[in-house]
């Protein structure tokens, strides 16, 4: 005997785009790129405008993240540098250059770490744009989804 009531179909949900797993590849890729192009904007808006002057070595830490604070000579206020080239210690004088409340060496550029975090978030957005690529081919192909 067929139960008695309404019969409930099974819900069928729906599944993820094929885009869905791209996502949070290009999110993480285009921000930590968008992070390391806005630290080269600042390393040349720091050139192109920054003032020249010396500086003292006032405190140097070695541990991760390596800081070193400078004493301009024309402000005489202690201040971390951002960028730097080379190695310190407390005492040693160096010419820097300032622009607003941004000090780096003037040998240097941008920090040190930001050409692996371009390439880090060019290869991701890349790879993930490939990705994408080759989706939107195999489906276009008839090659996904029984299609």
């Amino acid at each position: 005997m067929p139960p008695s009531g309404p019969r409930h179909e099974p819900i069928m949900v729906k599944p993820p785009g094929r885009y869905a797993a791209l996502i949070p590849g290009l999110v993480v890729g285009g921000a930590v790129l968008l992070f390391a192009l806005f630290t080269y904007g600042r390393a040349i808006c720091l050139d192109a405008y920054g003032t020249t002057t010396g500086a003292e070595v006032v405190a140097v830490r070695d541990s991760r993240p390596f800081t070193v604070t400078v004493r301009p000579d024309d402000t005489g206020r202690p201040v971390k540098l951002w960028a730097r080239s080379g190695s310190f210690e407390v005492g040693d004088t160096l010419t820097v250059t300032r622009w607003g409340g941004l000090v780096k060496d003037s040998r240097a550029f941008a920090p040190d770490e930001t050409p692996w975090l371009a390439g880090f978030g060019a290869v991701t957005v890349a790879g993930q744009l490939f990705a994408t690529y080759r989706i939107r081919r195999r489906a276009r192909e008839g090659e996904l989804y029984g299609s």
